[in-house]
C-alpha cells in the first residue's frame, strides 16, 4: 500500500504518494502549495483514498453550471425528452437556473448554496418539487457520463412544506347542467361534454381528429394530445406516457352530440369555403394550411382551435356566471368519481382515465368512499331517534355517574 509522504518546498507543504507502475517504472503523484503540514497530509490522505477507489485522482473542473446545463440540453434532453418536455425545461433553465446558479462553478455548488436557492423559489410545492428535479438530473449527468463530478450535492435538497389545497372539485348534476347550458358555442359544449362524460384531459380533447372517433362502434381512440409551446405556439404529439394511449367507450347520447356538431361542421366549411380553416403538424408545430389537413374536433365555426381562449377565458367566464369555482380538470376528476361511486373496477377505471399508475385512481377512490361516508353519517344524524326516557330514580342516577 503506498504511504503518503509529506514535505516542505519553501513556505508551503507538499504531500506525495505512489501511484500504479507504468512500463515498470515507479510513478508519483503530488501536489503542493498548502500552508500547513496537517492540511497537506489531510488533502493527501483524500487523493489517496480517491486514487484505491477508482484508479484516479479527481480534480473538479473549472465548468460553469451554465455550460453543464447547454450540454446536458443538447446530449440529453433533445435525444431522450418529447418536445413538450423540452419546452419545460427550458423554461426553468431561463427563469430560474441560470439566472440564480448559472455563474457558478459546478465544483462551487454546495448544498447550502442549492438549498438556499430552492427556499428563496416561490410558486406552488409541485412548482418547485419540478426545479429540484431537474436541478438534481442535471448534476446526475455530470457525475455520470461526463465524470466532471463525484457527488451530486442537489441529493438531499428538502422543500418547504405547503399548506394543502382544496381538492378537485366535484360537479354535479345541477351545475353541470348550468354549465351545458351557458356553453351556448357548439365547440365549447363537445369539449365538456368529452371532459364531462369520458375523463379525458384538456390537451387529449383539443388533439382530438375526428379518425379517432367512432360513431358506429361508440368509441374514441385517444392517441394525441396538444400541448401550448413558447409564444403561445401549438404542438400536437403523443400523450406522455403509453398508458394515455387507449380506446374508450362512450355513451349513445354523446354519441348523438358529435354526430349532430361532425355535420355542423361539414356545413361551416361549405358555408366559409376558402375562408375556413385547416390545420397540419408540420415540423412538430400546429400551423395552418398544408397539404395533410388534421381534422380536428374541436374547432370554430370557422376552423380555427382556440385552446387556450377556451381554457383561461371561456370556462372562467361561466364558472363566474353560475357562482361555482371549476376548471376543466374538475370535469375529469367528476368523470372519475362518478365509476368510483357507481362501483366500477378499480383497473377498469385506471385504464379507461389513462393513469400511468393506481395509485392516482386509488387516491381517488379514497376520497370519494369518504366523501360518501361523511354524507352517509350526516344522513344518520338527520334520523329521528326514539326519545330518550327521563331518569327519576336519584339512586340510580348517583349509580351511573359514579360509574362513569
Amino acid at each position: 500500500m503506498s504511504k503518503i509522504v509529506i514535505r516542505k518546498r519553501g513556505n508551503k507543504w507538499e504531500f506525495r504518494f505512489e501511484i500504479a507502475k507504468i512500463s515498470g517504472k515507479r510513478k508519483q503523484f503530488s501536489k503542493s502549495g498548502f500552508i500547513s503540514k496537517k492540511e497537506a497530509y489531510a488533502a493527501g490522505i483524500k487523493a489517496l483514498s480517491e486514487y484505491n477507489n477508482n484508479g484516479l485522482i479527481f480534480t473538479p473542473p473549472e465548468i460553469s453550471y451554465s455550460d453543464l446545463l447547454d450540454r446536458w440540453l443538447s446530449e440529453y434532453a433533445k435525444i431522450n425528452c418529447k418536445v413538450t418536455t423540452q419546452e419545460f425545461y427550458h423554461h426553468i433553465i431561463r427563469k430560474f437556473l441560470k439566472p440564480f446558479l448559472g455563474n457558478q462553478r459546478i465544483k462551487s455548488l454546495t448544498p447550502k448554496l442549492l438549498q438556499e436557492f430552492i427556499y428563496s423559489l416561490s410558486g406552488s410545492y409541485g412548482y418547485k418539487t419540478n426545479i429540484k428535479t431537474l436541478l438534481s438530473s442535471t448534476l446526475e449527468y455530470a457525475i455520470y457520463p461526463l465524470g466532471l463530478l463525484q457527488n451530486n450535492p442537489a441529493c438531499f435538497l428538502k422543500i418547504p412544506k405547503e399548506q394543502k389545497k382544496e381538492r378537485n372539485r366535484y360537479i354535479d348534476l345541477e351545475i353541470f347542467s348550468k354549465i351545458i347550458l351557458l356553453a351556448k358555442r357548439p365547440y365549447v359544449k363537445i369539449a365538456v361534454l368529452l371532459g364531462y362524460y369520458c375523463g379525458m384531459r384538456l390537451g387529449e380533447v383539443f388533439g382530438l381528429t375526428w379518425n379517432n372517433v367512432d360513431l358506429i362502434r361508440n368509441t374514441i381512440t385517444i392517441e394525441k394530445t396538444l400541448s401550448v409551446l413558447e409564444g403561445k405556439k401549438y404542438h400536437l404529439g403523443i400523450p406522455k406516457t403509453q398508458t394515455s394511449n387507449r380506446t374508450i367507450a362512450i355513451n349513445k347520447y354523446l354519441s348523438r352530440e358529435l354526430y349532430s356538431f361532425k355535420l355542423f361542421q361539414e356545413e361551416n366549411k361549405k358555408i366559409y369555403k376558402n375562408s375556413y380553416s385547416y390545420y397540419n403538424n408540420a415540423h412538430g408545430t400546429l400551423t395552418l394550411g398544408g397539404n395533410k389537413n388534421l381534422n380536428l374536433v374541436i374547432v370554430r365555426e370557422n376552423g380555427m382551435m382556440n385552446m387556450i381562449t377556451f381554457s383561461k377565458k371561456i370556462l372562467p367566464t361561466i364558472s363566474k356566471m353560475i357562482n361555482f369555482k371549476f376548471t376543466f380538470h374538475d370535469l375529469r376528476h367528476t368523470a372519475a368519481s362518478d365509476l368510483v361511486a357507481s362501483g366500477a373496477n378499480i383497473k377498469y377505471i385506471q385504464e379507461r382515465l389513462g393513469h400511468a399508475s393506481v395509485k392516482t385512481t386509488l387516491d381517488i377512490y379514497a376520497h370519494v368512499t369518504n366523501t360518501m361516508e361523511k354524507e352517509a353519517i350526516e344522513i344518520l344524524e338527520k334520523l329521528s331517534c326514539p326519545p330518550i326516557p327521563k331518569i327519576v330514580d336519584k339512586k340510580w342516577t348517583m349509580s351511573i355517574k359514579k360509574d362513569l
